[in-house]
């Protein structure tokens, strides 16, 4: 925030001075947003640890997963997902085990932060 108000400041009176806009003008500055998707390969890297929403394509068909994203290699991510619960044993708690899945990067249909409040 420190750097906009020092950006405006300096660039403030340039414009002035020129003349480049009209007299009546504001200075707004943006970011992507939390749920901005994540395209690349340095957003999924940028983002290592973080709990994503992921649809991709698996052999052909739209699949979707929540889940952490574990490692970045070259083509793909490594993704932590909670899988199925598996059945009821005598005197064991019903928990749900993790999966690791890969998922390439160019299979990848959509893919954000998931935030957790």
């Amino acid at each position: 925030m420190e750097d906009c108000r020092h950006i405006t400041k300096t660039i403030q009176p340039i414009l002035s001075v020129h003349q480049l806009l009209a007299d009546n003008w504001a200075f707004e500055v943006s970011s992507p947003g939390v749920d901005r998707p994540l395209v690349s390969h340095d957003d999924f890297r940028r983002n290592q640890g973080q709990l994503i929403s992921v649809q991709y394509l698996d052999q052909g068909k739209l699949k979707q997963s929540v889940g952490r994203i574990e490692s970045i290699a070259d083509t793909s991510i490594l993704i932590k997902v909670q899988g199925a619960k598996p059945k009821r044993q005598k005197k064991s708690p019903r928990k749900s085990q993790a999966q690791l899945i890969e998922v390439e990067i160019a299979d990848i249909q959509s893919a954000q932060i998931e935030l957790v409040w």
